[in-house]
């Protein structure tokens, strides 16, 4: 077959178009660059972090978010829903409820025994209006092997109630609430990211509002 010069010129013009797509492409990075953040969202909770930390799910309304070094996640903050256990006596108060879930946080295996005692609670209000309360602990660190006791502080934990008050006379009430806080694994090999912290915070949205329930 015979190329006419139309054609050929309709060959080239498409050859023509091929190279200014592939270079578009290529060259995407330059011209529109990536935001520097990202956000995460689920049913529960809703944040904006930078791209260049990454996110892992453990289950649903648990997430945290760290950085990878050399092969290995390296957890910096943990945004989490914890709901009251119904088959255990719930506290008396919500303020009670939070205290404790917050101990429950420190834990070590290994050569250290580890306590987290004198939970201090102070009011908060995020940028984003969410009324909650900011947790300050006393980690108590002991070494096994020499006997040694360091004290330091754990936190700042912030908490978001999110209790449902209960309608029906015959229905359980379970606290809930959304916490949100340097990993316990930061806190005891000092790697913190308080800026990581501020933004995950600051951009913290509820799709489900807040409720302000806290006694039975």
């Amino acid at each position: 077959m015979t190329l006419t010069p139309r054609h050929k010129l309709l060959i080239g013009i498409g050859a023509a178009l091929l190279v200014i797509g592939m270079t578009i492409y290529l060259t995407r990075d330059l011209w529109m660059p990536i935001p520097d953040n990202t956000t995460y969202r689920d049913s529960n909770f809703s944040f904006v972090y930078p791209r260049v930390y990454e996110t892992k799910e453990y289950a649903a309304g648990t997430v945290t978010v760290g950085d990878t070094i050399d092969d290995a996640f390296s957890p910096l903050v943990e945004v989490i829903r914890y709901e009251s256990d119904r088959d255990v006596a719930l506290p008396p108060t919500f303020d009670a409820y939070i205290k404790r879930q917050a101990q429950a946080l420190c834990g070590s295996d290994g050569a250290e025994s580890v306590t987290c005692t004198d939970v201090l609670v102070a009011p908060y209000t995020s940028t984003q209006g969410l009324i909650g309360q900011e947790l300050s602990l006393t980690l108590n660190r002991k070494n096994l092997i020499s006997g040694t006791t360091t004290t330091t502080t754990f936190g700042p934990v912030y908490v978001f109630n999110t209790t449902r008050p209960v309608e029906d006379p015959s229905d359980i009430l379970r606290y809930r609430a959304i916490f949100v806080y340097p990993s316990f694994a930061s806190v005891v090999s000092a790697t913190t990211s308080p800026a990581l912290l501020t933004q995950i915070i600051d951009s913290l949205t509820l799709p489900n509002g807040v409720s302000t329930t806290t006694k039975k």
